[in-house]
């Protein structure tokens, strides 16, 4: 009984061993997908995005929508570019935003912002990140948005990435992504 008891052990540990390689290999080896890159050439701005994310039908005002796939298209990365009004300031580009989605999709409510933040994108130019939660126009969806507002001229440009609260994508992932938004 003790000769099996031992043969039991070691086979169990060679299994072990070969479980974790053959799970391991394949980790180790795989290439890492590079993201997809959406290059505005009329007012020289990038936004990067996740390769395997799906091309999206444009709303009004926006250069870019794609979402990740899967049935309920979401979370969602959308660019979208607006004109300014006179004397606009960036720290106002919040409300801005919230006025621009209620008014694109009447019914929607509760908006909070959160975790203002006035930053820098990678290229040295000044820009306003922030969070948004708000309800859908069902009543019943709870969303967040983080977006990420920079100006050019007479243009207020904003990275917004949406999901529903409590997603697998949390917000500080799409605010990274929100965030590779760079001037050339």
């Amino acid at each position: 009984m003790k000769k099996l008891s031992k043969g039991f052990w070691a086979l169990s540990v060679v299994f072990i061993c070969v479980c974790f390689l053959l799970g391991a290999g394949p980790g180790l080896t795989k290439a890492v997908a590079e993201d997809k890159v959406y290059d505005n050439k009329d007012l020289g701005f990038t936004v990067s995005y996740p390769s395997d994310w799906l091309d999206d039908k444009l709303l009004t005002n926006e250069v870019l929508r794609v979402h990740k796939p899967n049935e309920w298209k979401i979370p969602v990365l959308t660019v979208s570019i607006t004109d300014m009004k006179e004397g606009t300031k960036l720290e106002e580009a919040d409300q801005a935003w919230v006025e621009a989605v209620k008014a694109a999709n009447p019914g929607t409510d509760r908006y909070k912002v959160s975790d203002k933040e006035m930053i820098k994108l990678a290229d040295g130019t000044p820009a306003y990140a922030y969070i948004v939660k708000w309800n859908w126009s069902d009543g019943v969806t709870k969303l967040f948005s983080t977006v990420v507002t920079s100006f050019k001229g007479k243009k207020s440009i904003s990275a917004t990435a949406t999901n529903v609260l409590g997603g697998e994508t949390p917000a500080d992932v799409l605010m990274k992504m929100c965030r590779t938004l760079k001037f050339k």
